[in-house]
């Protein structure tokens, strides 16, 4: 059952605040994380990678893809090669980390997702993309 103009505003209102709370949560702990939150008949997925450990951005690519830019320069760090390798190695820790995860975590939704289509006999219509905030 579709909600109506009304629902979806408020469903979509929801996730938004949602997502800033997380936000700034990840800030003040100086975390990155991948994330989804579901609504009923919206999604809203973010990446976080603005740690000031992490060496990684995420870059929009023509098309709808994205990919990774990796930053790190000596100069960046006044010379301190141990603090720069410590924070390549906590960017290649969590960047391999959300690889797995997403991976076999990716796998096993999609196919809870077409069980329950075949034995529920659901259709969807495409996710689509909205404006940036």
């Amino acid at each position: 059952m579709p909600l109506d103009l009304y629902e979806d505003a408020a469903e979509k209102s929801k996730l938004l605040q949602v997502r800033m709370l997380i936000e700034r949560l990840l800030q003040a702990h100086d975390l990155c994380a991948d994330v989804v939150l579901a609504g009923r008949g919206r999604v809203e997925v973010f990446t976080v990678l603005d740690a000031s450990w992490s060496r990684v951005s995420m870059l929009e690519l023509p098309g709808g893809g994205f990919g990774l830019r990796l930053r790190s320069k000596v100069a960046d760090y006044a010379g301190d090669r141990n603090k720069q390798r410590a924070d390549l190695e906590f960017t290649t820790g969590m960047v391999s980390s959300f690889a797995e995860l997403k991976a076999r975590q990716g796998l096993a939704w999609l196919h809870a997702s077409e069980f329950i289509d075949k034995q529920t006999g659901a259709e969807h219509t495409p996710l689509k993309g909205e404006p940036k905030q």
